[in-house]
């Protein structure tokens, strides 16, 4: 954009600068591609609002058109002093988006002849033109970065469910496994609290399956990690971790191994979870 405005409007160059609302400044942050160090020079000058011609551009929201800038005196000597780049003359106008004014474009320099209204107009279709390119980056900028957040912040509930879940899995045993002890009691009170300690039990087991198994939804498809196993261990596996809750809720849990050795490819977390769920 920068070239063809300093093409259109046959200047030496042209630049933008966008106004920062922390610092109250302009700042460049584009210039022709052929600025090359200049360019890079200007994107350290911060402009000031009130003593500068593009302050009073910004802040007035109307085009400014000089073809001699030593004759107005805010020109901003400290810029060219800084880049090297002399400024003799300069048309720049405001970059509107929608009622708000978010920086100001600057053609400078004009090569033969003096500003004319075909170089306002043009400018002015530019800057509108810049204008939602820049904004449009920024709420994708914007966009970019929220959703990075969510799936960061969704990654540490994740997380956060994966260790919850493992760690609670083991003391909730132990719990179930006394409390279970505890009903074969001859004392009706020991029975009784037994009986309330294994029902608060089953609740939290039923929620720690909850959890995990909204995990694994929330993060939809998942290719299979295969591994080659003993069928027998898995099954043995999957009794060993309802047994505790089958005792608490009275019910006898029984397994019939097969006869002969079977190795099966499965993914062993996921074909455990699901033979978990379809005991408790």
């Amino acid at each position: 954009i920068m070239d063809h405005a300093a093409d259109i409007t046959g200047a030496e160059s042209a630049s933008i600068m966008l106004y920062d609302h922390k610092s109250q400044e302009l700042h460049f942050v584009a210039s022709t591609s052929d600025a090359g160090e200049v360019g890079d020079e200007l994107r350290r000058i911060p402009v000031p609002i009130d003593s500068s011609i593009a302050g009073a551009i910004l802040q007035e929201n109307r085009t400014i058109v000089l073809d001699d800038v030593t004759q107005d005196p805010r020109h901003f000597q400290q810029a060219d002093d800084k880049s090297g780049f002399e400024t003799r003359s300069l048309i720049g106008v405001p970059m509107r988006y929608k009622n708000r004014v978010m920086g100001v474009l600057e053609a400078v320099n004009k090569i033969e002849g003096e500003w004319t209204e075909d170089d306002r107009r043009n400018m002015l279709i530019l800057a509108s033109q810049s204008a939602v390119a820049i904004e449009n980056a920024r709420m994708l900028q914007e966009l970019q970065r929220a959703n990075n957040e969510l799936n960061e912040l969704d990654k540490l509930k994740n997380d956060f469910i994966a260790i919850a879940s493992h760690e609670l899995r083991t003391p909730l045993g132990v719990i179930l496994g006394y409390a279970s002890f505890l009903q074969e009691d001859a004392n009706p009170d020991t029975i009784k609290h037994a009986t309330a300690v294994l029902n608060s039990a089953v609740r939290m087991r039923n929620l720690i399956e909850d959890m995990t198994n909204l995990r694994y939804l929330k993060m939809g498809e998942k290719e299979l990690v295969k591994e080659h196993l003993p069928l027998a261990a898995i099954f043995q596996a999957a009794h060993h971790e309802a047994q505790s809750m089958a005792d608490a809720k009275n019910h006898t849990l029984t397994i019939d191994m097969p006869t002969m050795d079977l190795l099966v490819a499965v993914d062993r977390i996921k074909l455990g979870m699901a033979l978990t769920n379809l005991l408790l």
